[in-house]
């Protein structure tokens, strides 16, 4: 596996790149994952102590530790010595830029780890380019726009309805019309339906980030809340992701 490594300011973590923000980086977009993913190989934590904070801890009202992002140095032969924060590649879903076109790849990168990302569906394959909307839930949940159920969410015809989602192939289309309005179409059942940023869907709170594999908890009260609303919005959309901060006044 390939590692590209981002310089970024430890000012930077606290606001523009922490976790769960959306940063651009040299080719993709990308998410910094949760400390919980900050460890080294042997899965040891990797941030270091900060010692004689129990005045900060009691105005913060926690009980946890309080650590230093790890810290790593970018090397001339390109690895690098220390430990990195993870990120991820997100949105997972590329987009052909000929608007007559717009075929949908999800991770097309899995199949072309090294090479350049073309389209399959055009004659002049262009480069692929990243989706810029993602889905979030007012309860601080982030996932990819559910494309499929976005596409089938208008389907009449028992084939329509039937289709079922397939990552491995593209089949979704995302055409640009005139006064930057968009059409979601499905190759194989021609489902189709307008898409707009800002768009409202029941789909958004049954993943908690890009990076987690499980699902949120199936309690009474997470199943009560999952069809609440969830919105289409672009990555550089300031609702997307506010961290929380807080200021420590001195006693």
């Amino acid at each position: 596996m390939t590692h590209i490594y981002i310089p970024v300011r430890l000012s930077h973590i606290l606001r523009y790149c922490t976790v769960g923000s959306v940063i651009r980086g040299p080719k993709y977009l990308i998410t910094p994952k949760d400390i919980r993913q900050w460890t080294d190989r042997n899965g040891q934590v990797a941030a270091r102590l900060i010692p004689y904070v129990d005045q900060v801890r009691s105005s913060l009202g926690i009980e946890q530790e309080l650590r230093e992002p790890p810290i790593a140095k970018e090397l001339e032969n390109g690895s690098a010595d220390g430990i990195c924060i993870p990120a991820m590649r997100f949105p997972s879903w590329m987009r052909c830029p000929n608007p007559k076109c717009g075929s949908l790849y999800c991770q097309p990168w899995r199949h072309q780890p090294q090479g350049v990302l073309k389209c399959e569906n055009c004659s002049k394959h262009p480069e692929l380019e990243q989706v810029s909307w993602v889905s979030v839930h007012p309860d601080g949940h982030m996932a990819d726009v559910p494309w499929h159920l976005l596409t089938h969410a208008k389907a009449v015809t028992p084939n329509q309805k039937q289709c079922r989602a397939d990552w491995n192939h593209s089949y979704l289309k995302l055409i640009e019309k005139q006064g930057s309005k968009y059409e979601l179409v499905c190759e194989r059942c021609r489902a189709w339906s307008e898409f707009n940023t800002g768009q409202r869907h029941p789909y958004g709170r049954l993943r908690r980030q890009p990076w987690l594999a499980e699902s949120v908890d199936e309690t009474s009260e997470n199943l009560e809340h999952q069809n609440e609303l969830a919105q289409v919005l672009a990555v550089n959309d300031t609702r997307v992701h506010s961290p929380l901060r807080w200021t420590l006044h001195p006693f």
